[in-house]
């Protein structure tokens, strides 16, 4: 039976690379229905020398840990925090490619490559304004022009580290969230003021700055779309999941590890008129497909990506993020058993299809 490993970084609170078990278990109930034996491994469990890995399946209702060779494919899950965790993953990688495995899926570099690679596509038509933070010279044309500003970590996820810059009586507002995604608010009467914070915010690290966006709202609080596209089982880019979610109130933000709530696209659409929201509707399906097949022809073969689109007042879509490896709760937090379901079969179908052929 052709073999799917599941590279996971090693969990220093579980002592295991079984960072999401829920998730894992699921990918190898799915692989034994589709005839593919799936297992999950760490950087840490392959012996080079013997050609092994030691890894984890899940059989008879609990996680067991057994020797398998090197797979057929491996998919990329790591969603390491630390440097070191980082570069493990990178080096087994580029082992395992020379030891003739091939790889489901790229991480990709960053927000501003990403931004770089698509303004020259036809997915340019839905990038807002994007430059590379560099001192408040950077800042000020965006603020000048659109009235708010969003700065941004160039690598990084759940909206840590965000921040929200806007006019506010005769200063400015910043509104976000820390580096470890606490809440975070600040008013500054002068902008020198808030440029000095931000040098301060952003040393050491590469941000962009966005074009601030009057987004869509939920009851006074922002809102966006989170957009699932996949391969499905015949190798076809799909739109197959897409729901709305919602920050806390006064927030700048709306990813659920800040604090937000998911909601269906219908129900965060319901305010629009039918012409509109089909309109949008039809939009989304196209800016989804048109976006995916756009990164995989500058970043290599892809599976999945997790768009992060914004509504503006005017009905206009905007894509604020591409998410490489997209986190999938969402759905069954608002309901959609469907897309829950497709979300997580769709991967192993896929993978299937590629060992099969």
């Amino acid at each position: 039976m052709p073999s799917l490993g599941i590279l996971s970084c090693h969990s220093v609170r579980r002592g295991n690379p079984l960072s999401q078990p829920g998730l894992f278990r699921q990918y190898c109930e799915v692989g034994r229905r589709v005839g593919l034996d799936v297992f999950v491994f760490s950087p840490r469990d392959i012996d080079w020398r013997r050609g092994r890995i030691a890894g984890y399946v899940w059989k008879g209702g609990r996680w067991q840990r057994a020797p398998f060779p090197f797979p057929d494919l491996v998919m990329d899950c790591c969603r390491c925090l630390g440097t070191e965790e980082m570069r493990r993953t990178r080096v087994a990688l580029r082992a395992l490619r020379r030891h003739g495995v091939r790889l489901l899926g790229v991480a990709l570099p960053g927000k501003w490559p990403v931004y770089r690679r698509l303004v020259g596509t036809a997915a340019a038509r839905w990038l807002p304004e994007t430059v590379l933070y560099a001192g408040w010279a950077s800042v000020e044309p965006l603020l000048a022009r659109h009235g708010r500003a969003v700065i941004k970590p160039s690598v990084g996820t759940s909206g840590a580290g965000v921040l929200l810059l806007e006019r506010f009586g005769g200063g400015l507002r910043i509104r976000g969230r820390t580096m470890r995604n606490g809440v975070f608010y600040r008013v500054f009467s002068r902008a020198r003021d808030a440029a000095a914070f931000l040098d301060r915010w952003t040393a050491g690290r590469r941000f962009v700055v966005q074009q601030g966006i009057n987004l869509l709202q939920w009851d006074g609080r922002v809102a966006d779309v989170r957009a699932f596209v996949q391969k499905n089982a015949a190798g076809a880019w799909e739109l197959v999941a897409a729901g709305g979610r919602v920050g806390p109130r006064d927030s700048a933000t709306s990813n659920l590890h800040g604090g937000g709530q998911g909601v269906p696209l219908a129900a965060l659409l319901k305010p629009l008129d039918p012409a509109e929201r089909a309109r949008i509707q039809a939009e989304l399906r196209e800016l989804a497909l048109t976006v995916a097949r756009a990164v995989e022809q500058a970043f290599g073969p892809l599976f999945e990506l997790g768009l992060d689109v914004g509504i503006d007042g005017d009905g206009r879509l905007w894509l604020l993020e591409v998410n490489s490896k997209p986190g999938r709760a969402l759905y069954a937090r608002i309901g959609d058993r469907a897309g829950a379901r497709a979300v997580v079969e769709n991967p192993i179908r896929y993978a299937a299809r590629l060992c099969h052929r």
